[in-house]
C-alpha cells in the first residue's frame, strides 16, 4: 500500500497545501489521542456507559464548534441534543443488559471517555475550520 501510494503521488500532480503544515498536525494528534482514549476506556467502563457516552456525542461536538469556529446553533439544536442524551440515558439505564455483572465503571474510565469525546469532537471541528479558513 505504501509503495502504491508513493507511486501515485510521484506520478500525478498534487494540489498545493493551502494551510501551514503544522495545522494538520493538530488533527492528526487529536485523532490518535481520540482512538487511544476510546480503546483504553473499554478496560475501565461498562458497556452501557460506553454506549451512553458515544450516543451523547452531539453535545461536545456542538460545544467544540462554538469554541473553535464560533459557530452558533439554534436553541432547537441544543434542546434536541440534550433530549437525545436524556433519552439514551434513560433507555440504557433501564435495559436488562445494564443490570448484568459487567457494570463496573471507574473514574479513570470516565476520564478516558471524556478525553475520547473531547478529542473526537476537536478532530471534526478543526478539519471543518481548516476547510473553511483555507477554502480547501
Amino acid at each position: 500500500a505504501l509503495v502504491g501510494a508513493l507511486g501515485v503521488t510521484s506520478f500525478t500532480k498534487q494540489p498545493p497545501l493551502r494551510a501551514p503544515h503544522y495545522k494538520y498536525s493538530f488533527t492528526s494528534l487529536s485523532n490518535v489521542l481520540s482512538s487511544w482514549c476510546q480503546l483504553e476506556a473499554l478496560k475501565y467502563i461498562s458497556f452501557p456507559t460506553q454506549v451512553l457516552a458515544k450516543s451523547s456525542k452531539m453535545i461536545p461536538v456542538m460545544l467544540m464548534g462554538k469554541l473553535i469556529s464560533n459557530k452558533s446553533y439554534p436553541a432547537y439544536d441544543y434542546v434536541v441534543a440534550v433530549v437525545i442524551g436524556i433519552g439514551v440515558t434513560v433507555f440504557t439505564l433501564n435495559s436488562d443488559e445494564s443490570k448484568s455483572s459487567d457494570t463496573t465503571t471507574s473514574f479513570s474510565g470516565i476520564l478516558l471517555i471524556a478525553g475520547y469525546l473531547t478529542f473526537d469532537s476537536f478532530t471534526s471541528q478543526w478539519q471543518g475550520h481548516l476547510f473553511k479558513e483555507y477554502k480547501m
